[in-house]
């Protein structure tokens, strides 16, 4: 390290060429095995495996199902507005999954007044002509339930 122009003084040389001299040349190891190339897994193990599939969730009734729709809070972002129109396409459409008799039972539900029914406590929270037009679809269940049989 004769450089014509240094700024180390020797000794910093002499420690600078030994700290590079240890980083360049590994440290030899006595028992040292080879890497290998690859690694080998086994097989993948399964922590619990079941015969049967899981039990399908618990069916929530028609009344459960249009209270929790009615209470439901508007999604953020959403005006009040479409809230409430989502919402009556929400019940529409569980409305159309019922039977004729239940249909029934729901439309003499909804169109009497009681205080102590929650969901016709629910349902009077909505507008008057979103109503009107939910009692009117389940007036219309038996047409619709005679048009479908006649298409099949």
């Amino acid at each position: 390290m004769n450089d014509p122009v240094s700024i180390f003084s020797p000794r910093q040389r002499r420690s600078r060429a030994a700290v590079l001299v240890r980083t360049v040349e590994p440290a030899a190891q006595p028992h040292a095995q080879p890497v290998p190339d690859r690694i080998v897994l086994g097989p993948p193990r399964l922590t619990s495996v079941s015969a049967e599939p899981p039990p399908p969730p618990a069916e929530r009734s028609i009344e459960d199902r249009l209270i929790a729709i009615l209470e439901s809070p508007p999604h953020s972002n959403e005006m009040i507005a479409a809230g409430f129109a989502r919402k009556e396409a929400e019940l529409g459409n569980v409305l159309a999954t019922v039977d004729l008799d239940v249909a029934r039972a729901l439309h003499k539900r909804l169109t009497t007044v009681d205080a102590n029914d929650p969901l016709v406590t629910a349902f009077n929270r909505l507008t008057a002509v979103r109503r009107q037009r939910l009692i009117i679809y389940l007036a219309d269940a038996r047409r619709r339930a005679a048009i479908s049989t006649a298409r099949r």
